[in-house]
């Protein structure tokens, strides 16, 4: 599994930031969480395919997080895309977003189908869901999370040991949660295997901090959120934004394992270094995103490549705990 930061700026880009947009690949399936202006340049520039593009999650009807549709809805169109598309959006723009492919003449040969948002579950895959919360903005807007399934994972040795290593037919029952006999005694999957916690990818951005935030991201092994604020909560108010002292809140009390901050004011653009430099070394476990960083999950090996620096974490897989292994400079 790979998290491609396609955009972290704040309402304005510049020469380093483009509008927000993150992109989730699961085995072959592309998520999309916001759509900034520019995009499809960001998604090329990390040679992603966009035939693999199969869900899009706006989280508000404001420009720099839905600019970039267009565009990728145009590539598409020309590269002879065949899937069914699944647009998600706030409730109450579906005619906002027709009046867009009307407006730009944008006729798809393949279909589209728009769903409005909602509190819960909006998506459920074979192997992982997707969640949306409704949070305090200046119109309607969400925030999501992305969580891979738990699954029963079997301990090959003690498989072998009980003579059913290559069972397909028992294994698949175990795995199911079912309890199986095996030489006269029952065996369930605590005996043979164990849980694995399915990774969690949180993605706040452009709210108020309220309480219910922290059980919506509770226990999240990666927490991106927007910072668009330092240290001027008042001002962070104000504008229905988080300032990082909220986001640092939220984090410590949501046991989050990893927090990813992007979505910076541009006020900030001439010291955003400076504030980089101060939180990443007063805080473990908290790093500025950069454009076209890559988080990469790999079994139990966490690695992030965020433009200065590569970090890697070992993941346990039965709790989710992560231990650094190394930070090397780049």
């Amino acid at each position: 599994m790979r998290v491609y930061i396609l955009g972290t700026s704040g309402t304005f880009p510049n020469k380093r930031r483009n509008h927000p947009s993150v992109f989730i690949e699961y085995k072959g399936v592309g998520i999309m969480f916001d759509c900034g202006e520019g995009t499809q340049r960001q998604i090329r520039s990390l040679k992603i395919k966009p035939s693999k593009i199969k869900y899009i999650f706006l989280t508000h009807w404001h420009g720099d997080h839905i600019l970039g549709l267009p565009g990728i809805l145009f590539s598409l169109i020309n590269m002879g895309y065949s899937e069914k598309l699944n647009i998600f959006i706030p409730r109450g723009y579906k005619k906002n977003l027709e009046c867009i492919l009307k407006g730009f003449g944008i006729e798809p040969n393949f279909e589209i189908s728009i769903k409005e948002l909602h509190d819960g579950k909006v998506l459920d895959d074979q192997e992982f869901e997707i969640y949306a919360k409704k949070v305090k903005h200046s119109i309607e807007t969400y925030s999501l999370y992305f969580k891979q399934k738990d699954y029963i994972k079997i301990d090959e040795k003690i498989a072998k040991e009980l003579g059913v290593f290559g069972d397909k037919k028992i294994l698949k029952k175990i795995k199911e949660g079912k309890t199986v006999e095996i030489n006269g005694k029952k065996i369930s999957y605590k005996d043979i295997g164990y849980i694995k916690k399915g990774i969690k990818v949180s993605y706040i951005t452009d709210t108020l901090f309220f309480e219910d935030l922290i059980d919506f991201v509770k226990d999240s092994d990666i927490l991106i959120s927007e910072s668009y604020y330092f240290y001027d909560p008042h001002l962070a108010k104000e504008h229905y934004h988080l300032d990082f002292i909220e986001v640092k809140n939220l984090f410590d009390r949501s046991n989050s394992k990893l927090l990813l901050l992007m979505h910076f004011s541009q006020r900030y653009d001439k010291e955003i270094e400076m504030i980089r430099e101060k939180i990443e070394s007063e805080n473990k476990n908290i790093y500025f995103l950069e454009d076209l960083s890559i988080i990469e999950y790999t079994r139990d090996t966490l690695k992030l490549n965020i433009g200065r620096k590569i970090v890697e974490y070992r993941r346990d897989e039965k709790t989710g705990d992560l231990k650094l292994i190394s930070s090397q400079p780049q």
